[in-house]
C-alpha cells in the first residue's frame, strides 16, 4: 500500500508540479471507504460479537464503563461550550450554571452520583479486564502489546480517574490556560497563585 500510495504521489508530483488538496480529498476518501469497506467485511465474517471482541478488543466491561461516563462527560461538554460561548474560560457561564442548578442534576445527592460515583465505578470496573489479561498471560503491564490489547481500558481508567481529579481542578485548569495563552510561560509562577483561588 506503500509503494501504491508513493506511485500515486510521484505520478500528481509529475503530472501537476504539485500536490493540491484534490489530491489528499481523494486520497482521504478512498482510504476511509477501504476501511469501512474492510470493518463491514469483518463484520460479516466474524459475526458483532467476536468483531467487537477480537478486532476492536471491546468487551463488556468496557460497554459498562463507558456508559457510567457518559452524564459526566456530557455536563463536561456543556461547562466547556458555555465557557467557550461567553468567550471567558476562567469563569463558568452564569445563566447555564443558573438553569442546571435548578435540576434534579444539581440535587446534591444526584449531582455526587454522576460527578463521583459513576466515574469511580467506571475506573473499578475497567480494571477486571485488566487484572484478567494480567493474570492469564505472562505479558508485562507496562509492554506494548499488553497496552494494545487493553487499550480500551486503559483509556476508560484514566478517563474515569481524570474526572475525579477535575472535581478539585475544574476551576483551575481553565484558569491556567488563560493564564499560559495570554501571559506566556514567563509567568506561570503567578498564573498558578491567582488559579489556585479560582
Amino acid at each position: 500500500m506503500r509503494l501504491v500510495f508513493h506511485d500515486m504521489y510521484q505520478e500528481e508530483l509529475n503530472k501537476r508540479g504539485i500536490v493540491g488538496i484534490g489530491f489528499w480529498l481523494s486520497q482521504s476518501g478512498d482510504i476511509t471507504k477501504s476501511v469501512i469497506e474492510q470493518h463491514i467485511d469483518d463484520i460479516a465474517k466474524k459475526g458483532m460479537k467476536k468483531y467487537l471482541q477480537q478486532t476492536l478488543h471491546i468487551n463488556t466491561y468496557n460497554i459498562v464503563s463507558c456508559i457510567f461516563l457518559l452524564p459526566v462527560i456530557f455536563m463536561t461538554l456543556v461547562e466547556i461550550i458555555s465557557r467557550v460561548a461567553q468567550g471567558d474560560l476562567t469563569h463558568y457561564n452564569r445563566p447555564v450554571y443558573a438553569f442546571l442548578s435548578h435540576t434534579v442534576l444539581y440535587y446534591a445527592p444526584v449531582l455526587f452520583t454522576w460527578v463521583i460515583l459513576f466515574p469511580l465505578l467506571a475506573a473499578l470496573i475497567s480494571l477486571i479486564p485488566l487484572i484478567q489479561a494480567m493474570s492469564k498471560k505472562k505479558i508485562s503491564l507496562f509492554s506494548f502489546a499488553f497496552f494494545r490489547k487493553n487499550i480500551l481500558s486503559v483509556g476508560i481508567l484514566l478517563i474515569g480517574l481524570g474526572f475525579i481529579a477535575l472535581i478539585k481542578l475544574h476551576d483551575f485548569m481553565p484558569c491556567m490556560f488563560y493564564g499560559v495563552t495570554h501571559f506566556g510561560f514567563g509567568q506561570l509562577g503567578h498564573s498558578i497563585s491567582v488559579c489556585r483561588k479560582a
